[in-house]
């Protein structure tokens, strides 16, 4: 790990690092530690039969096989050209690599705890289920952060199921049993 991230990571840094992209005309962010990589192309890219409609197929990076989500269309937009300019941002999420289908992305910010808003501040209860926060790095500028522990959950039900299962198993089980 490098000084950087072991800076970053100190408790008590009260530091935020958010990478902004773009989607579906939309400003989101996501927590940089979550970020393996940027891609500006997929090799290996194939489709895949049986899945979520959102999972737009699978592709290889550094002998991984990677899920391609298209965000855009998971949070009801258009789907997202993979013939125009496009990013990936590689991210890991319950020990497996995802690769999310931005359109763009923008910028890394470097925030304080202070400049993140809670979405129930800002939207009504369930008006959209998939932000959890808002950070606003400018006054005039505002970054959308999503939930994509959920959104990878709800994109594989397996998964789900096997979380789920997990944790029964491990609230059942008891040191004092």
């Amino acid at each position: 790990m490098s000084y950087q991230a072991d800076t970053y990571l100190s408790s008590g840094s009260n530091v935020l690092k958010v990478l902004e992209y773009t989607c579906g005309g939309n400003i989101y962010g996501i927590n940089i530690l979550k970020v393996s990589r940027i891609l500006n192309s997929v090799n290996g890219f194939r489709s895949l039969l049986n899945t979520h409609p959102c999972v737009r197929g699978a592709f290889n990076d550094h002998d991984n096989i990677v899920p391609l989500v298209d965000l855009s269309m998971f949070l009801g937009g258009k789907k997202t050209s993979m013939e125009d300019r496009f990013k990936v941002v590689v991210c890991e999420f319950f020990g497996a690599l995802n690769g999310l289908l931005v359109d763009n992305v923008e910028a890394v910010h470097t925030l304080h705890w202070e400049k993140v808003i809670s979405a129930d501040e800002i939207f009504e209860h369930g008006q959209n289920p998939y932000v959890i926060s808002i950070v606003q790095p400018t006054e005039e500028h505002m970054i959308l952060l999503l939930d994509y522990e959920t959104i990878i959950l709800e994109l594989s039900p397996q998964r789900s199921e096997e979380r789920r299962v997990g944790k029964e198993c491990r609230s059942r089980w008891s040191p004092y049993h």
